[in-house]
């Protein structure tokens, strides 16, 4: 099963991932951790970040695709994080039982958990979740408060994984154009 998660700086995805998830023997693919080996590997420096988006900007299929690259297609991964439409499309692609969650916490407790610095980060990242005819959070299936128990959030992932397996059981998947 592949989860990928989503939010704003500070709302506990990372938290979120090593503290409930990985409960359910999920292994966390950390795309920061992932791409700064990547990069570092290839180059033998650190400084992946401009490198990445340089990348991206260039073609986002072929640096999202090569991130993928390592993850198989049994294994049960949560991918911390998805932060466009066009990034979640090409997940879907690969993975198309893929499952997109969003941890929201309020505005004063992520301020607290960061620097205003990565709040002011957060007005790009609204924008890089919107595309000209898409809005990566129309894909969240299930969202979680960064800003509750641990034990509720194991209870509510518990729900979660419920609803995935009703739903594949199910066999429902409906397509957009079904809605329209």
């Amino acid at each position: 099963m592949f989860i990928g998660i989503t939010g704003l700086h500070g709302a506990g995805k990372t938290y979120f991932c090593n503290t409930v998830v990985s409960n359910f023997g999920f292994k966390i693919f950390s795309k920061k951790v992932e791409l700064l080996k990547m990069y570092k590997n290839i180059t033998g420096k650190n400084d992946w970040i401009e490198w990445y988006r340089k990348q991206y900007k260039k073609d986002p299929k072929k640096i999202t695709e090569f991130i993928l690259s390592n993850i198989g297609e049994s294994d049960d991964i949560i991918f911390d994080a998805v932060h466009s439409p066009i990034e979640w499309e090409i997940i879907k692609l690969k993975f198309p039982k893929a499952e997109l969650i969003e941890i929201i916490t309020p505005y004063d407790i992520r301020l607290k958990r960061t620097s205003v610095k990565d709040i002011e980060k957060d007005k790009k990242r609204i924008e890089y979740w919107h595309s000209d005819n898409n809005c990566l959070l129309t894909n969240v299936s299930w969202a979680f408060n960064g800003d509750v128990s641990k034990e509720l959030n194991i209870k509510l992932f518990e729900e979660f994984l419920k609803y995935i397996k009703d739903k594949d059981s199910k066999d429902i998947n409906v397509d957009l154009e079904d809605r329209i």
